[in-house]
């Protein structure tokens, strides 16, 4: 090959070979700067875009995501823009044929590292783009993700037209080569040097280099093309540097499109904030509501309950007297279900009539539009009732309907009738008691002056035989008080442990001596629970109740006792409430002629008697009522006309052991001392002074407690013994009691009285005092009494 050719060819090589390594160089690094521009660009919209999306993904509503993904979409230079859920399914995407698809790896990436990825796929044919998936988070946790697909057209494009100028340029170069190889051969030093330095011009990127040969030959062939081939290089980089200008204005364009984000996102995030607001509003508005129809459901339920808790008859009614609602109670009582009576008019409901009853003040409502109210007797409901009703207005005053109550008084009349008999009972009572108090001083007297008779009487006397009735008279007078008291609830003397079988055996045995035509029956319990109780009250009790019951079959009849051990939960469906505790229950029956209702609803007044004049007291029963309530009993009956009668007897059981008493025989005691005698009856007085000096004792009396105090501290060295009084007027029995003691709190004190030993005795007897002794009683019983407290240890 000839030096010229190969010269040409080397030069030709080398020209291209430099400037086409310049100008890839150039483009490569412009490309570059493109391409990363693009990709913070496509990050910051897939990032605006993954920040406007946390609404859609929180309310699981990706409609109104579609809009926000169209304008997206509709940015230059995106291809599509997509949202996926955790599992990678697409909810949203600007075609809409690939919502409910997969997407697949960057985004399980996102998601489980929580950061963006970019990768570059093919959107078509031979264009490339960046898809750019970032995580869509909520409060720090990944819910989902978004991404954009980013075309890299515009830097295809830039680099196709770049590598055309490359091609122009190399082609041109290599023309250029040939022309200057051929050239050489004409002017080869000088131009080659020429040649030379405008080649490190060019190398060294002036492009604007020219060679200033004028020549006609190959070298000026070749300096032209070496000038044509700077030129060309020069529009090269002129195009390069309009490629730049659009880069910079791309990147401007970019900067604005940004900003134009930024101003979205906080355009975003203002409504995200409102959203949130209105969201919160709406969810607090949901809650208020929500609370107040449970307000109002409660309310409805709690009304419901209250209603049905009355425990009066309520219903609710329309204008036409029709059932609306009615309460539990009222059903109850109607032997219905609520359901069943609404739609029925009232009357027809309660009364079973197809008219108001007569004086109803529903109708008297209906007329004057007030409230009325009326008490009712209704045998349908076996009963007494409160009738009432009420007109039930709304807010504009407008009639809507009434309300009819009716409250039961059966059992409030029954126990005001038993109050008022309690009361009158209990007025006669005491009454009772008074009388038999002042009964027994008058007593004391005359007891007192035949035993100072019979003291020094020897039997042979003629009046001894008249004064023994005399003091049988005193004895009977003394059992017809002990009546008095025992209805007056104040007849126990002497309280002790009793065996009720042993006392209705006895009682029974001298009872069937005097009535051997009434055939007796006795069922006594084994094991009887004690009693609390005096005897002696006790053996009147039954007694009294064997009599009746004997008056009761004037022929002849069977009479049958039983005794049971039995406590408060068997005694129910009385008229009573029974204390808790044991009970012995005593029943006595009778196959008599029976009571009717009135005669029993006054049994127990004192002075009523069903007999024939002379034939009894009328004291009997009451006695019984009085004494078993004074032993905290309960008494029952049970009677019919032609069918007999049943009492029935409770009495509180004992824990204590019952003794036998043995029983002594009476003598005078004689003895020594002073004793004061405190009463302000002048007949005990002058009869127990006279009493007592015949046994022995000196005396000193007190009229009342006062003058008992001053009587005392004078002689109190003297006294051994006070007898004591418990009614006087002023100071009485238990105030002078305390008095005497706290002068001497060893001193002796007998306790008198014309009542028995219930009530304040008793109270004085438990803080210490050493005795008592009812009145009347004979000279024998006040030795004994003084006696024993005198020889009490």
């Amino acid at each position: 090959m000839k030096l010229r050719t190969k010269l040409a060819f080397t030069f030709s090589l080398v020209l291209v070979v430099v400037s086409g390594t310049v100008a890839i160089q150039s483009v490569q690094r412009e490309t570059n700067t493109l391409r990363r521009e693009l990709k913070k660009q496509g990050l910051t919209i897939a990032k605006a875009f993954a920040d406007g999306s946390n609404d859609a993904f929180l309310t699981d509503r990706f409609v109104n995501a579609m809009d926000f993904i169209q304008t997206i979409s509709k940015q230059r230079y995106v291809a599509y823009a997509l949202l996926a859920d955790k599992n990678g399914k697409i909810r949203a995407h600007s075609e809409l044929q690939k919502i409910g698809n997969l997407v697949t790896n960057p985004v399980s990436r996102a998601i489980n590292e929580g950061r963006a990825f970019v990768t570059t796929v093919t959107v078509g044919e031979g264009k490339d783009a960046y898809e750019i998936t970032v995580p869509v988070t909520l409060k720090g946790n990944v819910i989902g993700i978004a991404q954009i697909g980013y075309s890299l057209e515009s830097i295809q494009l830039s680099t196709a037209k770049a590598t055309k100028q490359i091609a122009i340029t190399t082609i041109g170069s290599l023309i250029m080569g040939i022309l200057l190889a051929f050239a050489l051969s004409h002017q080869l030093a000088k131009p080659i040097s020429k040649l030379r330095d405008a080649a490190k011009g060019v190398a060294g990127g002036n492009f604007k280099t020219q060679i200033d040969i004028k020549r006609k030959d190959e070298i000026g062939y070749l300096a032209s093309a070496f000038n044509s081939m700077t030129a060309s290089l020069q529009k090269t980089t002129t195009s390069i540097e309009n490629l730049n200008q659009e880069i910079a204005k791309r990147k401007r364009a970019q900067e604005a499109l940004e900003s134009a984000h930024d101003e979205l996102d906080n355009r975003v995030k203002e409504r995200t904030a409102d959203l949130a607001k209105a969201n919160e509003e709406l969810q607090e508005k949901i809650a208020e509501r929500k609370r107040a129809e449970e307000a109002l459901v409660q309310a409805k339920e709690d009304w419901e309950n209250t209603f049905d808790a009355i425990s009066d008859m309520v219903m609710l009614l329309d204008n036409d007297h029709r059932i609306i609602r009615v309460n539990r109670t009222t059903a109850k009582a109607l032997n219905a279900t609520k359901e069943s009576l609404v739609g029925k008019k009232c009357y027809e409901a309660i009364h079973g009539q197809s008219h108001p009853i007569r004086k109803c003040p529903l109708v008297l409502t209906m007329k004057t539009i007030d409230a009325h109210t009326l008490e009712i007797t209704e045998p349908g409901l076996g009963g007494t009732f409160i009738c009432s009703t009420s007109p039930i207005v709304d807010s504009e005053g407008k009639l809507t309907g009434y309300t009819h109550t009716l409250k039961d008084i059966t059992e409030s009349k029954r126990l005001e009738a038993q109050f008022q008999q309690a009361q009158r009972l209990e007025a006669i009572g005491t009454l009772a008691g008074g009388i038999a108090h002042d009964f027994n001083n008058l007593l004391m007297g005359i007891q007192g002056n035949v035993s100072l008779m019979l003291l020094h009487m020897d039997s042979t006397h003629q009046y001894y035989e008249r004064l023994k009735n005399v003091e049988k008279q005193v004895e009977s007078g003394a059992r017809l008080t002990s009546h008095l008291l025992g209805y007056a609830r104040k007849g126990k003397y002497v309280v002790k442990p009793v065996d009720l079988n042993q006392l209705v055996e006895e009682i029974c045995e001298t009872f069937s001596r005097t009535r051997k035509q009434i055939t007796i029956r006795r069922e006594l319990a084994d094991d009887p629970f004690p009693i609390e109780a005096d005897s002696g009250q006790i053996e009147q009790v039954v007694l009294n109740l064997l009599v009746n019951a004997a008056d009761a079959m004037p022929g002849r009849g069977d009479l049958f006792l039983q005794t049971m051990n039995v406590t408060h939960k068997d005694m129910t469906g009385k008229l009573y409430k029974p204390k808790r505790g044991d009970y012995v229950v005593l029943t006595v029956t009778d196959t008599g002629m029976g009571m009717d209702k009135e005669t029993m609803e006054r049994i127990f007044d004192p002075f009523f008697t069903t007999k024939d004049m002379g034939r009894g007291t009328g004291l009997g029963l009451a006695s019984v009522y009085g004494i078993v309530k004074g032993h905290g009993g309960y008494i029952d009956v049970e009677s019919k006309k032609g069918q007999g009668t049943t009492f029935s007897i409770y009495l509180p059981a004992s824990e204590k052991e019952v003794h036998k008493a043995v029983k002594t025989a009476g003598e005078v005691i004689e003895g020594t001392g002073t004793v004061l005698l405190v009463d302000d009856e002048q007949v005990i007085l002058e009869v127990g002074q006279d009493l007592l000096e015949a046994i022995g004792y000196r005396v000193l009396i007190a009229r009342d407690g006062n003058e008992a105090i001053e009587v005392y501290k004078k002689n109190r060295d003297e006294i051994e013994i006070v007898v004591l009084d418990m009614v006087m007027p002023g100071m009485g029995g238990g105030e002078a009691y305390d008095r005497i003691k706290g002068i001497n709190p060893d001193i002796k004190i007998l306790l008198s009285s014309g009542f028995s030993i219930d009530g304040e005795a008793t109270e004085i007897l438990e803080r210490g005092c050493d005795g008592f002794i009812q009145k009347p009683f004979n000279i024998k019983e006040f030795s004994q009494a003084i006696r024993k407290v005198l020889g009490k240890e």
